[in-house]
C-alpha cells in the first residue's frame, strides 16, 4: 500500500501532511463535528505564548508604536492657580514603555503683586523635557501607570503694560505623576494625570525662588492618539485558545 493511497480524512494522511491550518485547530466532540466557535481560536503561529490561565499574550500585537497627546492642566505658581496647556510625543522601548518629550506653557501670565520697581508684574513660565511613560496594564486597555519628566524651563517677569522684561532665568525640572488612562478605541484613550512639580535653580527674578515654582498638577489629557504595529487587535490577543488535536503518537504503514 503506497502512502499516497491513503485518504487525506485518515488520521494517517495527518502524520504526513504536516500541522493543521489554523482552521483546523478546533475542539471536536465524538462525532468529529467542531464544538468550539473559530472566533475563539488564534492564529497558529501564536504557538507557544499562552500563559498560565491559558490567555494568549502576544507581544507587540497591543504595542504602541508612537502616542500623541494635548492636555489641560491645573496647577499653581506662588500660591496661586494657574491653568497650562502642553502635549507631549512618546515612542514605545517596550509594549508597556515609552520614552518621548513633553512641554508645558501658561496660558495667561502670573501675577506678582509687586517687584523692585514697586509696581506689578506678570510672571510667565513655560518648561519641558525628557518624559518616561510606564503602565501596569496592557496597552489599548484602561488603567493606571506612572509618568516622569526630567527637563528644563524658562521664567520671565515682565510688566504688565509696556510689556518690558525685567528679568529672566532658567531652572531644572522634577515632575512624576500617577497617571489613569480609560480606552475609548484601540488608537485613543483620555488620560487623567496627578503630579508635583519640582522646580530648582532659580536665582535671579526678583521675589520669584524655586519654591515660588513648584506646585501640584492635575492634568486632562484628551485624546491621546496613537500609531499600533502591525499584528493582532488588543481583542484578539487575549482570546482562549483550543489546543491542537494531537496526532496518533505511531502508526505503522502497512507495506504493499
Amino acid at each position: 500500500m503506497d502512502i499516497h493511497d491513503v485518504g487525506h480524512g485518515s488520521e494517517l494522511a495527518n502524520v504526513f501532511e504536516g500541522p493543521p491550518s489554523p482552521d483546523a485547530i478546533l475542539h471536536r466532540d465524538e462525532e468529529g463535528e467542531p464544538d468550539a466557535d473559530e472566533d475563539d481560536i488564534l492564529d497558529a503561529g501564536l504557538d507557544g505564548l499562552e500563559d498560565r490561565e491559558g490567555v494568549v499574550d502576544y507581544p507587540g500585537a497591543e504595542d504602541e508604536a508612537a502616542l500623541a497627546s494635548v492636555g489641560v492642566r491645573v496647577t499653581s505658581f506662588r500660591g496661586d492657580g494657574a491653568w497650562m496647556l502642553g502635549g507631549s510625543l512618546v515612542f514605545s522601548l517596550t509594549p508597556r514603555t515609552a520614552v518621548g518629550g513633553a512641554g508645558w506653557m501658561l496660558t495667561a501670565p502670573a501675577l506678582i503683586d509687586a517687584t523692585e520697581t514697586g509696581s506689578e508684574s506678570d510672571l510667565i513660565v513655560g518648561y519641558g523635557g525628557v518624559v518616561i511613560h510606564h503602565r501596569f496594564s496592557a496597552p489599548g486597555s484602561s488603567g493606571l501607570g506612572l509618568r516622569l519628566l526630567l527637563g528644563a524651563g524658562n521664567a520671565k517677569v515682565r510688566l504688565p503694560v509696556s510689556g518690558t522684561e525685567i528679568a529672566a532665568d532658567n531652572f531644572g525640572i522634577v515632575e512624576p505623576e500617577l497617571v489613569g488612562a480609560l480606552a475609548i478605541g484601540p488608537h485613543a484613550e483620555l488620560r487623567a494625570q496627578v503630579g508635583y512639580r519640582l522646580a530648582y535653580g532659580v536665582e535671579d527674578l526678583p521675589q520669584v525662588t524655586s519654591r515660588s515654582l513648584r506646585g501640584a498638577t492635575f492634568t486632562l489629557v484628551f485624546p491621546s492618539v496613537g500609531s499600533r504595529r502591525g499584528g493582532a487587535t488588543p481583542q484578539q490577543a487575549r482570546r482562549v485558545r483550543a489546543p491542537r488535536p494531537t496526532p496518533p503518537r505511531s502508526q505503522a504503514c502497512p507495506r504493499p
